[in-house]
């Protein structure tokens, strides 16, 4: 087997019917590119390609840096440990020949999984760590929480959700996601996408989150790259607050409750009516509250969060 520079089309065309992450997409090169990064597709072939990945490469300080995150792509994931050897012990050649001093890779295989109840439901047994060390790499381990000196996310939530319809869907969550879900209806909250010239926003939560915790964020740049390069394969959702709809919701209920009110008069319904009370004290709080909002932002409506969508085609 050879391992070959190959041009983005031919890469893109591999992939493409591939499980893989948008870190080592043909769009993201570009992104890469313009950010001042060297991209290289290497595939290892043999009467076809067997494996291939994007690798990056900045210069440092005696050399140059590589990094392959979320890669190699496998063509057959039974043969998955035979091929990273050779694809890995290839690549290590190749990068010493092109001044490299420092290889990083972030492998594009499940280590464990978990379920909700986090019992481990699958695990590596050490094979990949113990294959990726006889290639002489060094495993720098699995940390917890977010640290401003890790690039990609080594913990990830997958839900697979193509056998829900929408409402089976929002019964498939916990009580507390359930809940969430109908309050945030009640609120008026709405998702929608973001314009090319509302990224600001974007990057303004991204920027609070990022200081709150403790996690290093992207330029506005990145994001402007990103939403030109991923086109329609991506979605900038924000999910947004229309404070006129949630203050007339917390109007009608209140109007209900004192309805209630109005007809429980006997002694027997007392404790009702205290229970009805206390509701509209706790709704009329919230509309003071709210009436405050939208006099200190003036406007009705603010992006409370915001997230990126990205869309993989694997049918062809």
């Amino acid at each position: 087997m050879k391992l070959e520079v190959i041009d983005r089309e031919e890469y893109g065309n591999f992939i493409m019917t591939k499980h893989h992450s948008f870190l080592q997409t043909p769009e993201m090169g570009d992104v890469f590119k313009e950010r001042g990064l060297e991209v290289i597709y290497l595939a290892l072939k043999d009467d076809g390609i067997m494996c291939a990945a994007l690798v990056t490469s900045i210069k440092v300080f005696g050399g140059k840096k590589f990094e392959v995150n979320f890669g190699p792509i496998l063509s057959d994931e039974k043969n998955e440990f035979n091929l990273l050897s050779e694809f890995f012990s290839k690549l290590k050649t190749y990068i010493k020949r092109n001044g490299g001093i420092q290889l990083e890779i972030s492998p594009n295989i499940d280590y464990k999984i978990y379920d909700n109840q986090y019992n481990v439901s699958y695990e590596n047994d050490s094979d990949l760590i113990y294959t990726m060390k006889k290639c002489g790499f060094r495993h720098q381990g699995f940390p917890v929480g977010y640290e401003k000196q890790q690039s990609i996310a080594l913990w990830q939530y997958v839900k697979n959700i193509s056998n829900f319809t929408d409402e089976s869907l929002t019964s498939s969550f916990e009580k507390d996601g359930i809940y969430s879900l109908k309050k945030a209806n009640s609120f008026g909250i709405k998702i929608r996408n973001l314009e090319y010239n509302e990224l600001d926003s974007f990057k303004s939560l991204t920027s609070s989150s990022a200081q709150l915790h403790n996690f290093h964020d992207k330029e506005l740049e990145y994001y402007q790259l990103f939403y030109k390069y991923f086109g329609e394969k991506a979605d900038f959702l924000v999910a947004e607050i229309d404070f006129s709809v949630y203050r007339n919701e917390l109007i009608e209920k209140i109007k209900e409750l004192e309805l209630k009110i109005s007809a429980s008069t006997s002694l027997k319904k007392e404790k009702k009516r205290k229970e009805y009370e206390n509701q509209i004290a706790s709704h009329k709080k919230r509309l003071s509250e709210i009436e405050q909002m939208i006099k200190d932002e003036k406007k009705e409506k603010t992006i409370l969060s915001s997230a990126i969508i990205i869309y993989y085609d694997l049918s062809n």
